[in-house]
């Protein structure tokens, strides 16, 4: 992937909605606050590891190697606490477990086919879900920093992807009059 002036303006512009959304310095300052960061910085390496596995021989491999290790190594930290699931527990286990496999397989296949600028703004969805469900599920209020914040790293990614395709030619941006 190239990286110029205006990607670099763009994660910079995204970062600072983080900022806005994670408000450091504006409440409480917590170690829970740079969870957000850790989370994102281990999906990006998770998502830059897929692009490199994207191959049609090493998609099958990172299937297998991902779902068993994950299996055997968490399995490890649950042990000293299990306790046997119910069976719509388990059921609902099953559900997950072929629902992230599904995910995981469906991630490096589109790899295989498109650039990571292409494929990154159908990844926000996952805010679009998580502030649903936090609104929802949790009963959380919706704060103006919030927002902000989320519409300024969206934008700043829907940027990178525009400009990609304008640049690159990948995208007609031409009205009808113009052809």
């Amino acid at each position: 992937e190239r990286i110029g002036i205006h990607r670099i303006v763009a994660i910079l512009t995204g970062f600072l909605g983080i900022l806005l959304v994670v408000r450091p310095g504006f409440s409480e300052n917590s170690f829970y606050l740079m969870l957000p960061v850790g989370a994102a910085f281990m999906n990006a390496v998770y998502l830059l590891l897929t692009r490199m596995l994207s191959t049609e021989q090493e998609r099958r491999a990172a299937q297998i190697h991902t779902t068993s290790v994950g299996a055997v190594g968490l399995t490890l930290f649950v042990l000293p606490t299990w306790v046997t699931p119910e069976p719509m527990e388990f059921a609902g286990l099953v559900v997950m477990g072929v629902l992230g496999m599904t995910g995981h397989f469906s991630l490096l296949k589109a790899m295989s086919y498109a650039p990571a600028s292409v494929l990154s703004p159908f990844l926000y969805s996952q805010v679009l879900t998580a502030t649903t469900i936090s609104v929802f599920w949790f009963g959380d209020a919706l704060k103006a920093g919030t927002l902000l914040g989320t519409v300024i790293l969206v934008g700043s990614g829907i940027y990178i992807w525009w400009r990609e395709r304008v640049v690159y030619g990948e995208l007609d941006i031409r009205t009808d009059e113009s052809r």
